[in-house]
């Protein structure tokens, strides 16, 4: 069964890695099979959720975006030296991490990355007939899903834009660990040749994925085809990002009657891992960190302005918090930490925004409607109809109402901001002085951990 969620009952060991190599990562790299050598083994350290599925990178991409603001002065003065680096990059300084933090969305990315490397290494080791089976390609193919979803993720936060066909690709990219031999130096590829590692680890799924996964924590068929709408529309490959969105979708997928959700409770979802959640696709969730806790977060008036009446999504997913803030608690994790894997609806805005794009106006708008009529109060449910001029626009709105705080705002702003007509200056005020961070500014790209620069001499992010 697809909802069955996989519970590792494999004994549990500790291998460390180290070399002076490996020290880039600044992590310890904890594997739960001592010395893994079978298909079994390799599956069972993807199965690990707590590194492969939870933690995902994007803390950076949270603080940064336009979606809520501190609630208030008092709250900003009291967050202490512990939370200073999310003061930092709140309002986008210069230098994000002293020497000491930690960068939680650089070691976990990279913890993970390791793992896959090493499945993938050990399978390479195989007899070829037990490689090539077809229980051997499926976790080839999964740790590729993992290893490409994690470079993604890296790439919106530590990388300049990379537009298909309009970039010349020669910009800083991410160093590329292709294998777990750790005493291979470390050094920056190009942001040409990163995007095209990952989507080569893509296209190399499809066909060895399982149509059903049996469990949200593990790829399928579906799911990557999701991430590669997802990558295809970061890059504007609007034909591609609709192909893959439209295969996905054509899979068949169910979609969550806001009208049956109880708002009344603390958290309208249920904490389960997706699992009674038919529109998740694949299970992934971001470190939860404190300035988006529910006594700090404020919601941006501009976002909450979006919801019109009778969207349901506005009750949903936004509360009043312990401050008399109005936070978001909508994750489909269940609880605070924020859901950012692969939905149904994020389907629906891809292949929606693709068709606008394309000037399909009237199947663009359809495309919504679909969606929304889970969204809206049945008895105030109209369908859209509007000018052809301003179906995009709705459809970018209909995005960032949907898609909040699902780990995604981060992207769209680099990837529009790219577009005259969608360009967007963000003001953070605290107290009398203003932050602006420009359209298109060196820091929409994020400083690489100074600690890693220092062991690696590779090239720092301008600011």
């Amino acid at each position: 069964m697809r909802n069955t969620i996989l519970k590792c009952t494999v004994s549990a060991g500790l291998l460390i890695l180290s070399s002076c190599n490996d020290s880039f990562l600044n992590i310890r790299h904890d594997v739960s099979i001592q010395n893994p050598s079978t298909l079994m083994d390799y599956q069972a350290l993807l199965d690990g959720a707590g590194k492969m599925n939870l933690g995902s990178p994007g803390v950076l991409g949270h603080l940064g975006s336009d979606d809520f603001i501190v609630s208030n002065d008092n709250a900003w003065i009291s967050y202490g030296t512990i939370s200073a680096y999310q003061q930092r990059a709140y309002v986008w300084d210069d230098m994000i991490f002293d020497t000491d933090d930690v960068d939680l969305d650089w070691n976990s990315a990279y913890s993970r990355i390791m793992t896959a490397n090493m499945v993938l290494d050990g399978l390479d080791k195989m007899p070829v007939a037990e490689r090539d089976s077809k229980e051997g390609r499926t976790v080839a193919s999964a740790a590729k899903f993992y290893r490409a979803l994690t470079y993604f993720q890296l790439a919106q936060i530590y990388c300049p834009y990379y537009e298909k066909d309009a970039s010349d690709g020669q910009g800083l990219g991410l160093p590329l660990r292709k294998e777990a031999d750790v005493t291979i130096p470390s050094t920056r590829s190009s942001l040409k040749e990163t995007y095209a590692f990952m989507l080569s680890d893509l296209q190399d799924c499809i066909g060895n994925l399982p149509a059903e996964a049996s469990s949200k924590f593990r790829p399928d068929e579906q799911a990557l085809y999701a991430l590669m709408a997802r990558v295809f529309l970061q890059i504007k490959d609007y034909p591609n990002a609709y192909e893959y969105a439209d295969r996905a979708l054509a899979m068949g997928v169910e979609l969550l009657d806001f009208n049956t959700v109880d708002a009344g409770k603390v958290y309208p979802f249920p904490m389960d891992y997706g699992t009674t959640n038919g529109e998740v696709l694949f299970f992934s969730s971001s470190f939860m960190v404190t300035m988006l806790n529910r006594a700090r977060m404020q919601v941006s008036p501009e976002l909450l302005a979006l919801y019109g009446e009778g969207d349901l999504r506005k009750e949903v997913f936004y509360t009043q918090g312990t401050a008399g803030n109005l936070y978001f608690r909508g994750s489909y994790y269940g609880e605070l930490p924020f859901f950012v894997g692969l939905g149904a609806a994020e389907l629906y805005l891809v292949k929606a925004e693709c068709l606008a794009r394309d000037r399909e106006y009237s199947q663009a708008l359809e495309l919504l409607d679909e969606l929304r009529r889970y969204r809206f109060k049945e008895e105030e449910f109209i369908e859209l109809a509007m000018p052809n001029g301003d179906v995009l626009r709705y459809v970018l709105d209909e995005r960032r109402r949907e898609m909040a705080f699902k780990g995604l705002r981060w992207s769209d702003l680099r990837r529009l901001n790219t577009e005259s007509q969608w360009t967007k200056q963000i003001v953070r005020t605290i107290g009398a002085e203003n932050y602006i961070l420009e359209p298109n500014s060196n820091k929409y790209t994020w400083p690489i951990p100074q600690n890693v620069i220092d062991m690696t001499g590779m090239a720092q992010n301008p600011r």
